[in-house]
């Protein structure tokens, strides 16, 4: 997947003061969707409308607490969604 060309391109998820409601694996589905969402061209995208395939950026995620253990089990799961990751205080 191709890196974006600056900052203000690049998706950014912060996961932070979740609480236990859901299980890891059902907040890791939950991430994977939003990330869809956030790689989904927009009618504004030239590759959406000249029909070609949509250009796919990793995403940053800066996740606290639980949701660092989150972030792991996510990007443990889908390597190739993931630019960065930035843990603060991942405990279990």
């Amino acid at each position: 997947m191709p890196s974006p060309r600056n900052s203000e391109e690049l998706p950014v998820v912060l996961l932070d003061d979740l609480d236990i409601k859901l299980s890891i694996p059902r907040y890791v589905n939950e991430l994977e969707s939003l990330v869809a969402l956030l790689q989904r061209p927009t009618a504004g995208d030239n590759a959406s409308a000249a029909g070609a395939e949509p250009t796919q950026y990793r995403v940053l995620i800066v996740a606290h607490n639980l949701g660092a253990i989150i972030a792991m089990y996510y990007a443990a799961k889908y390597p190739e969604n993931i630019r960065d990751l930035a843990l603060l205080g991942p405990s279990q």
